[in-house]
């Protein structure tokens, strides 16, 4: 990597002040002729529609933490670092608010390149842009006028980990795009330290998951924490620049499964990870991954600035609670689309009720529009509570609420009634999310997790529970998660309820609710069929598929961890079933391939 000249005694604070001037001076310049945006990953997850419907929505209401780690003088060859190339065009016109970082003479304050992609994608703003072979194009993060905290990663844990109380970060959404596996006491010892600093901030704490090492049940630190939205990586298809603009599912060379050490559903979703961002070398140029990889750490900002816009959005409709971190990640959460092959724990014909998410892809990939709608659809409306079925609640919203653990109290439930009727084919989503609490101690020992179920019901002609369609049950996991089709129009009702487990009445739990009926979901470009991804389903894939048969003939994959892309059907089995649908794709090319 081109050094940019920056010395051993160099001091950041002087590139803040020039920053800042700049900022002032010139303002942030969001409009542009440009035809083409970039980064096109940002297509992909619909931040470019939203911002068309909603111009806005641009971060100005919102505070964004970026912790980076910055290598030792002793690695020349590493990527990460503390400073993006706040030279760059792109970068030029963030507003930069601090700066923190421990002076030493080892560390490395040259531009990083890992630093400078994740800010690219967050508030990078360039209206003439070029780069071979795109030509020109206007290059716009997701939040351009957010305002950025950026700190270096060792100054943070010793200032805001390991002594909690020097200060308050005032940041809404904090961005952590590296991890670590090891399972040290001083690792795990941090790692609760980071999940607590989610409820002591009240801020949405983003963490990348790991890029993978083919193995499941391996998710990185911090990112492996209970109120730490963790993000995994899709992956691309195709060689550049086409790579920018198609994703698949995650591979598990490229991003992290769970489950987590203890059991629990890790990531909780996932982002492209496959992007294009400012370069260290020069002022203006450009760079992507030459081999078209993914990476968790790109996707995690992918995730931060579609939050950061959500709440953005809740604090211009002045909606009380909407901006809550659990708020945000439940519309996250259930506004995902569920690429092809979603399931839910193990593999076999049914949903794992214990398990509220997919090992690979959590929730789903991220949807701006999907979960902005959902949050413009309202808090669900408790005053006019009708079970005659006559209120204008719809199958469209949030809640922000608790219940008690009392089964005498009438608060022990909640049961969300809706005035229409689920319609036939379609999916109906929710997701429920609360804290998991720690001790205000040293060491930050983490309190017996509180139990919240979710099921979904259909009613009869009275209005009274009738038949229990799905639930959600995970006694380990704080989330519960259900993706329901619906093939018969029904009445519904979702409940959520709490089980005490000893914790006395006087105790209960504040939890976000957030709900859909969606009639289509996106799967992503890669066919069914296409299992060696090369863009046509042929004689390759056949042979794949039956060398895989032969492997499981006898026992099945029922109860396998990872769903394998031969069980098609998502059954648990491979058949005459999966054989079918695999013919009726033969010689069917991707759109991505033409």
């Amino acid at each position: 990597m081109q050094k940019m000249g920056f010395k051993n005694n160099y001091d950041p604070s002087i590139l803040l002040t020039l920053v800042l001037w700049i900022s002032l001076t010139c303002g942030t310049a969001l409009t542009s002729q440009a035809e083409v945006m970039q980064p096109a990953s940002l297509e992909v997850i619909g931040v470019r529609n939203l911002a068309t419907t909603h111009p806005t929505l641009t971060g100005r209401n919102i505070n964004l933490a970026l912790i980076e780690l910055a290598p030792s003088r002793e690695d020349e060859l590493a990527v990460y670092g503390f400073v993006p190339n706040l030279y760059h065009t792109a970068l030029t016109s963030g507003q930069i608010r601090n700066l923190q970082y421990p002076f030493d003479p080892n560390d490395l304050f040259e531009p990083s390149y890992h630093a400078s992609m994740i800010g690219g994608i967050l508030w990078g703003n360039d209206p003439n842009a070029h780069d071979s072979p795109l030509g020109d194009f206007h290059y716009r993060g997701i939040a351009p006028e957010a305002t950025v905290d950026i700190y270096s990663a060792k100054w943070f844990i010793k200032n805001r980990i390991l002594r909690p109380y020097q200060g308050s970060l005032n940041a809404d959404v904090v961005n952590i795009s590296w991890g670590s596996n090891l399972n040290s006491l001083l690792t795990l010892f941090w790692q609760s330290k980071f999940d607590a600093l989610a409820i002591r901030e009240n801020c949405l704490v983003v963490a990348a998951a790991g890029n993978g090492n083919q193995q499941t049940g391996v998710i990185d630190k911090p990112a492996s924490g209970y109120n730490v939205l963790s993000v995994g990586a899709t992956g691309s298809l195709g060689e550049y620049p086409k790579s920018l603009n198609y994703i698949r599912p995650p591979l598990p060379s490229q991003s992290s499964f769970g489950p987590t050490d203890d059991g629990r559903c890790k990531p909780d979703m996932i982002a492209p990870g496959m992007t294009l961002g400012p370069n260290t070398q020069d002022e203006s140029g450009y760079s992507h991954d030459s081999q078209s990889i993914a990476y968790s750490s790109y996707a995690t900002p992918h995730v931060t600035g579609v939050a950061a816009l959500l709440i953005d959005a809740a604090r211009q409709s002045r909606q009380e609670n909407a901006d809550d971190p659990r708020v945000i990640k439940a519309l996250l959460l259930n506004g995902a689309n569920k690429l092809i092959g979603w399931h839910k724990g193990m593999c076999g014909p049914y949903d794992d009720e214990d398990v509220p998410l997919d090992y690979q892809q959590g929730a789903g990939m991220v949807d701006a529009v999907k979960s902005h709608r959902q949050l413009m659809a309202g808090q669900y409306d408790w005053d006019n509570f009708d079970t005659n079925l006559q209120s204008n609640r719809q199958l469209e919203g949030w809640d922000f609420n608790h219940v008690k653990y009392d089964g005498n109290d009438p608060n022990s439930e909640r049961t969300y009634y809706f005035s229409k009727p689920l319609q036939a084919g379609t999916n109906f989503t929710a997701t429920l999310c609360w804290y998991h609490r720690y001790n205000s101690n040293i060491i930050h020992t983490p309190q017996r997790l509180n139990f919240l179920g979710l099921e979904l019901w259909s009613l009869d002609d009275q209005g009274s529970l009738l038949e229990r369609l799905d639930y959600s049950t995970s006694i380990i996991d704080n989330l519960q998660h259900i993706y329901y089709h619906c093939q018969k129009t029904s009445q519904v009702a979702l409940v959520v309820f709490g089980a005490d487990f000893n914790q006395g009445p006087g105790d209960g739990v504040i939890y976000a609710l957030a709900f859909s009926a969606e009639q289509k979901n996106w799967p992503g470009d890669l066919m069914a069929g296409d299992f060696n991804a090369n863009g046509i389903v042929g004689p390759s894939d056949i042979l794949q598929f039956l060398d895989t048969w032969w492997r499981y003939r006898d026992g099945g994959i029922e109860g396998v961890l990872q769903h394998l892309p031969e069980d098609m059907n998502l059954d648990g089995r491979l058949d005459e079933t999966d054989w079918a649908i695999l013919q009726s794709q033969w010689q069917q090319q991707s759109p991505w391939k033409e």
